[in-house]
């Protein structure tokens, strides 16, 4: 585990919270721990980032592609305002499934 994120089982989802400065440097150190990462349903909880750049997109469509292939789901929670504008301007918030809890989205699967 890194300090950038926690991960919890809760039900069948496995829940991740992201934190903190989501740029290169932390890429680097999460992207291993990220290619573990598998389950019907993921559930990614931003709610304490700070940054979001352009590698954190990445490995973030990339994993979620990786889930997808195998029949599983990534969806994400909690944006800040500044992270979900970086999410509409890529237009990525089109492509998840995005809460604005953790508990909507818990419940909501």
């Amino acid at each position: 585990m890194t300090e950038y994120f926690k991960q919890e089982q809760i039900g069948d989802t496995l829940v991740l919270r992201l934190q903190g400065r989501m740029d290169a440097q932390a890429v680097s150190e999460m992207k291993e721990e990220f290619k573990n990462i598998s389950g019907k349903y993921v559930l990614a909880n931003l709610a304490d980032v700070s940054f979001l750049d352009s590698s954190a997109l990445g490995l973030i469509v990339s994993t979620l592609r990786r889930i997808r292939e195998n029949d599983g789901e990534l969806a994400l929670c909690c944006l800040t305002p500044r992270v979900r504008t970086i999410f509409e301007l890529t237009r990525l918030h089109k492509v998840f499934h995005i809460y604005a809890t953790e508990a909507l989205a818990l419940a909501a699967h």
